[in-house]
This record gives C-alpha cells, structure tokens and sequence, in this order.
C-alpha cells in the first residue's frame, strides 16, 4: 500500500536527490497525530513507512479514538510500536527516552481528553487563538514536544493555515 500523500525523494545525504514530503491529512486526525511526532529527527521515508503501516491495518479516516484503540488493543505504546507501526524510534536521544509510540499515546489521551477526535474538531479548538489553546499547552508539555514544532507540524499536517504555530523565536527543534 502507498501513501500518495508523502512523495518523498531520496536523501541528499547520500548522494541523492533532495528529500521532499508533503504530509496532508485532513481526513484523519489519527494520521496527522503519527505523521507529527514521527516527523522530527526521522528520514522522510521512515515516516512514510509508519503511517504506511498504519493505513494498511487501519485506513485513512481514523480519529483520536480509533488511534486510541489501536495503542490499546496493540497492547500499549511499545508493542503497538514493534507490531502495528514497526517503528520503535525513540522520542529524542537521551537515555530512558520514552519511544515516539510512547508519545503519540499521550498526544492522543490529550486530544480524546479535550473532546477532539476529528481534524474538524481540531480546527474548532485551535482556530481562533492557534497560538494559545488548550491544545498547544497541552502537547508542549508532553515528553519531547516543548518547542512546538511537532505541534505546528500537526496542525500543518491536518491542514490548518497556521504560521509558526506554537514556536517560539530561535526554536527549531524538540528536546
């Protein structure tokens, strides 16, 4: 299966063309919530293959709730991160790093928690303020999400219109 949404070229690291990736999901707040935390400190093609394997269990209509039971019926973040998704990156490279698995069941418990399944949902809570809500409190304070780049990803990724939301001057990245 193929996600048309994430062209993604080879890595100029190695001599390649430049990486592109165009992650647009505004039909799956599941979808965007894996994209945004897998996005930082991964190759574009790693990102690709999770929410790749994720589709292929789950499709591409999946909201916070649906990506809730995922996690769960996985058996918790890191069996759903070695069986569902094939991924156990860790969230960032110190020691003891919760996974990314690990994070995005946070983000999720915190999306289920404020009411907000869907990307429409999203957009009806970060609309009007995309730089101070509920939302982006929230997921700056979970495990390596401080700067708000995955947050801005997110928001990015589901399609809402929202420059450097949630980033501070000088932040580029999360630790």
């Amino acid at each position: 299966m193929t996600v048309t949404d994430i062209p993604v070229s080879s890595d100029p690291a190695h001599g390649s063309e430049e990486v592109s990736v165009h992650l647009r999901f505004p039909a799956s707040l599941a979808l965007c919530i894996i994209a945004a935390v897998f996005t930082t400190g991964s190759h574009p093609r790693a990102v690709a293959n999770v929410v790749e394997r994720y589709v292929a269990r789950h499709g591409r209509t999946d909201g916070a709730r649906a990506l809730q039971y995922s996690i769960a019926g996985g058996g918790g973040a890191r069996a759903w991160a070695a069986d569902v998704v094939e991924n156990r990156k860790p969230a960032n490279t110190h020691p003891g790093a919760p996974l990314k698995a690990e994070v995005i069941e946070q983000a999720v418990q915190l999306m289920v928690g404020l009411d907000i399944d869907t990307v429409p949902d999203l957009q009806a809570v970060v609309s009007d303020a995309p730089t101070a809500n509920p939302v982006l409190e929230g997921w700056t304070r979970l495990p390596s999400q401080r700067s708000g780049a995955t947050y801005h990803h997110l928001l990015t990724i589901a399609g809402l219109s929202t420059p450097n939301a949630g980033l501070e001057e000088g932040q580029s990245s999360d630790a």
